[in-house]
This record gives C-alpha cells, sequence and structure tokens, in this order.
C-alpha cells in the first residue's frame, strides 16, 4: 500500500512512522523546509528554542514515550514550574499573585477567604467529572459562576478567557476550561502540589530531527518545501496528490493540515461535508520572544488578568530553564491569541499590522507589571505570528467534531480540531496519529 502523508508536524511524523513500521510506503510532504510543525525553532544565544511556547506535562505519556523511542530521552529535564496571576484591583494598584499551589490561591488577596475556599473546593473536585459531554453546551462564565462563585469569574477567569478568546470567550464551552482543570490536576505532585513541567534541553528540535531521520532509515521519503496544490478524487475514491514535483498516484492520503487548507485543495468532496469543513475556524496568535538582561517578574507562567494590558500571558522561559542555556541571557515570551481577522477591527489589526510595531507596543505595558522595568533591559525582540493556532471551540464543539474518514474513500484526516476537549499539544498530537492509524485498520489490507 502506498500512502501519502500531508504535514511534517508532530501528528504527520506520527501517522507516517506508523504507517512504516506496518511495512506500507510512505511519503510525507511539508511546506515548510522543516519538519515540527508548529514547534518550529529561533535561536537565542546559539541554542534552538521553539518561536510559539511548549512544555509537556508528567502526564502527557504519548510525547514521553516517543521521545525515549528516538533516542533523546536523555535530554528531557522535569523542572519545577511556577504560575502566577497579574491582578489590578480597583484602585489600579496591579500586583503578581502566586498561583502554583492550593496554598497560593488561598492566600490570593482579591477575594474573600470563603470565595477561595469555594473555588479551591471546585477546582479540586472538577477533575473528578469523567463526562464532558455533558458541559458542551453550557458557557464556560455561566458553569465557573455556578461551580466557583461569582467572584471566582470576576477576579480571574473572566479576564483571563476575555484576553485568551476575545471575543469569542462568551461562546467557549465550560468543557474546555473542565479539560483544562484537569491537564493542571494531572500534572501536579500529589506530596507537595507543587507542578513539574518537562523540556528537552537545546530545545524540541532536536526530537523532531530525530524522529525525522528514523522515518528516513524507514524508507519513508520526506519532502519537504513542497506544498500540496490539489488533492485528487472523483468524489468517491482518492486518486493522488499533486505538488510542484508533479502528480502522484496513491492508495490512502492523510491530511494533518489546518482543516480550512485541505478544504481548498480538496477536489470533488460531497457539499454537506465541504459545508462542515469550511465552518470549522482557528484562533490566530502572536508571540514575541524578548532576550533581556534581567528578569521581569519571578513565576515561569504568568497569566495576565488585566484588561488593560493587550497580551495574556508572559511565560519567562529562563525562570523554568537555566539562562546558561542561552548564554546568560533572559528569555520570556508575550502570547496573545486572537481570532479570525473578520470578527473585530482588533482581530484584524493584529492578523495584518506590523508584528514589530505590535511587538514594541506590548513593551510599553510591562512597566505595569514591574514598575522598574525598562526598555533597556531587553537586547533583543523577535516576534512570531500564525492564524492555525488552535481550533476556534463554541457551544456544541463536541457534536461539531470530525471524523477521521472522509466521504471519499481512501482520504482521511487528523488535525488539532478533533483532539477537543483537549487541548492541542505536543502529546494529544502523537495520540491523534495513533488513533488515526487505529482507524484506518490497514493490516487488514497489506
Amino acid at each position: 500500500m502506498r500512502a501519502a502523508v500531508l504535514g511534517a508536524g508532530v501528528t504527520g511524523l506520527v501517522v507516517a512512522r506508523e504507517l512504516a513500521k506496518r511495512g506500507h510506503e510512505v511519503v510525507v510532504y511539508e511546506a515548510s523546509d522543516a519538519v515540527g510543525g508548529l514547534v518550529m525553532s529561533h535561536e537565542v544565544g546559539g541554542t534552538p528554542i521553539e518561536a510559539f511556547y511548549h512544555h509537556i506535562f508528567t502526564h502527557e505519556h504519548h510525547i514521553r514515550a516517543l521521545i525515549d523511542a528516538v533516542g533523546v530521552g536523555d535530554k528531557l529535564e522535569w523542572l519545577p514550574s511556577s504560575v502566577g496571576i497579574f491582578h489590578r484591583d480597583a484602585s489600579g494598584a496591579g500586583r503578581v499573585w502566586p498561583f502554583t499551589t492550593p496554598r497560593d490561591l488561598l492566600t490570593f488577596g482579591p477575594m474573600r477567604l470563603r470565595d477561595r475556599l469555594r473555588m479551591g473546593a471546585a477546582s479540586v473536585l472538577t477533575p473528578y467529572v469523567t463526562d464532558w459531554r455533558k458541559l458542551d453546551d453550557i458557557p464556560a462564565g455561566e458553569w465557573i459562576i455556578k461551580t466557583m462563585g461569582a467572584s471566582a469569574y470576576t477576579e480571574i477567569w473572566e479576564p483571563m478567557l476575555r484576553v485568551k478568546w476575545s471575543e469569542v470567550h462568551a461562546n467557549l464551552p465550560a468543557a474546555w476550561v473542565w479539560a483544562r482543570l484537569a491537564q493542571r490536576a494531572r500534572s501536579r505532585d500529589r506530596k507537595d502540589m507543587g507542578e513539574k513541567l518537562g523540556y528537552i534541553r537545546g530545545g524540541f528540535k532536536q526530537l523532531y530531527e530525530a524522529l525525522a531521520d528514523e522515518l528516513r532509515g524507514r524508507g519513508v521519503k520526506i519532502r519537504l518545501a513542497t506544498p500540496v496544490r490539489r488533492i485528487l478524487t472523483d468524489g468517491r475514491r482518492i486518486d493522488g496528490i499533486e505538488s510542484d514535483d508533479g502528480v502522484e498516484h496513491f492508495d490512502e492520503v492523510v491530511s494533518t493540515l489546518p482543516v480550512p487548507v485541505f478544504a481548498k485543495i480538496a477536489e470533488n468532496l460531497p457539499p454537506e461535508y465541504a459545508a462542515r469543513l469550511e465552518a470549522t475556524e482557528y484562533m490566530w496568535v502572536i508571540c514575541v520572544i524578548l532576550t533581556l538582561d534581567r528578569s521581569v517578574q519571578p513565576a515561569y507562567w504568568l497569566n495576565v488578568a488585566d484588561r488593560t494590558i493587550p497580551f495574556g500571558a508572559l511565560i519567562e522561559h529562563t525562570n523554568l530553564l537555566p539562562r546558561e542555556d542561552y548564554a546568560g541571557h533572559h528569555v520570556a515570551y508575550l502570547g496573545r491569541y486572537f481570532p479570525p481577522p473578520s470578527y473585530s477591527p482588533e482581530a484584524e489589526r493584529l492578523a495584518t499590522g506590523d508584528l514589530e510595531e505590535i511587538a514594541e507596543g506590548w513593551l510599553g505595558h510591562l512597566y505595569k507589571i514591574n514598575p522598574e522595568f525598562d526598555r533597556s533591559w531587553v537586547t533583543s525582540v523577535a516576534p512570531f505570528r500564525t492564524s492555525y493556532a488552535a481550533p476556534l471551540v463554541s457551544l456544541g464543539q463536541g457534536k461539531r467534531r470530525l471524523p477521521f474518514a472522509t466521504p471519499v474513500e481512501g482520504l482521511w484526516i487528523a488535525t488539532m480540531a478533533q483532539i477537543y476537549p483537549d487541548d492541542r499539544g505536543q502529546s494529544e498530537g502523537v495520540r491523534l496519529g495513533l488513533d488515526l492509524v487505529k482507524a484506518m485498520s490497514l493490516d487488514l489490507r497489506s
């Protein structure tokens, strides 16, 4: 059996690996000049670092198994994480509050003690909910108020959801919030309730290069800088694909491309199915990598619960990793998700505006987090933007989740839009690829 895999991100490479292990001939097509997809790299101090921040949680066994399998497990380190919230009170005074353990919640001053206790109890019990489908049609805000209290929503959740999801936050399903709480709960150490995160010293780039080398050793052809122009079908059966290299025929084609990209290049899809694809939207993201001569604040991951600040998170990478890995530099990310440009003038500005100007504007807000901040602390600024950062989810999302099999025999899709209610991540991408190959049942056709 001859198969084409479209996209060399984590899911595409895992699909290719599983098919090759089963003895099939596989060709991977990738539009960019490197493997890894959204785990693309930038260098700081001579060391690769992800353009869009990444780490792994202790419970993410699928990505851990892959890291070991391709021989880079010795570079994976587990490091104590720290989380904070920047909150501004009614007087306008701002403060960074630690928010890593349940004890931190108990000392969170902007909420009354009874409200903190209620939120803490709900946060502990929520991960034990086993059927997320019951939360799929409930607005996140309504559910948070009911389970954690109005104060928890007003002081913590609403500002963060507004920055994370912008105009669409009111239609966010409670299932999405539940999945985030469950994820964090699984990553905590049961003894001290602290959190550890995993990172490959020297960058995740090493994982994807090692995986690509293994695939080539198994006979997989990886064609970089080769975007697919058309997926050829007669509406019933797959025929092949067309790229700049010409037309090639395949028995099976697996697309891991963003759904809107797949919809544009796949020919002769049934109208009803094509409409489902076209209704699938993605959030954009801007990430700005800052190189600094000192730290801005003490936490690794700082959630920004302040509507006057245009970014939603400040992730100080070197509050997790030693700065010696980056030639002594402090490294931080500023991150902001936003919906497609058609949703609002602000979304359009973020999607089409000059990245350097946007990044420079964001720097002007860091003094709110640290009043001593000065622009001279920043020695370099590297902004990145992508239009396919995460699926845009809304009420009833679970019912709209696309199956792996398309109406065209031999044509399959596996994308982050099918991971819901889990959030996109490397481990979820591995799991998605494994599940797709199982769904194909290719062993029966070998």
